[in-house]
């Protein structure tokens, strides 16, 4: 049986990226220092989300993201005012 998750309202489920490179070769990495940032991508959104789609690469607040486990894959579930900025 196939496990499916969809957020409820305006809550939004996030992959962690691990490490993340630029196109120009710049290596982002995922938290700064002393701040409580990541980067991941968007993978399932809530019905009342208007501004994140499915796909896209945020940075979002750590301290915010409620984290669960599907089939030994990390996810996090977080509101879209933990979004903090796209990264395109």
């Amino acid at each position: 049986m196939e496990t499916t998750i969809t957020p409820l309202k305006d809550r939004i489920l996030v992959k962690e990226i691990k490490e993340n490179q630029s196109e120009g070769g710049i290596f982002i990495p995922t938290t700064k220092s002393g701040g409580s940032a990541s980067i991941g991508e968007a993978v399932a959104i809530g019905k009342e989300v208007n501004e994140v789609c499915a796909g896209d690469t945020v940075y979002y607040d750590t301290q915010k993201a409620f984290p669960i486990d599907v089939k030994g894959q990390k996810l996090f579930v977080l509101t879209e005012k933990d979004i903090l900025a796209f990264l395109n």
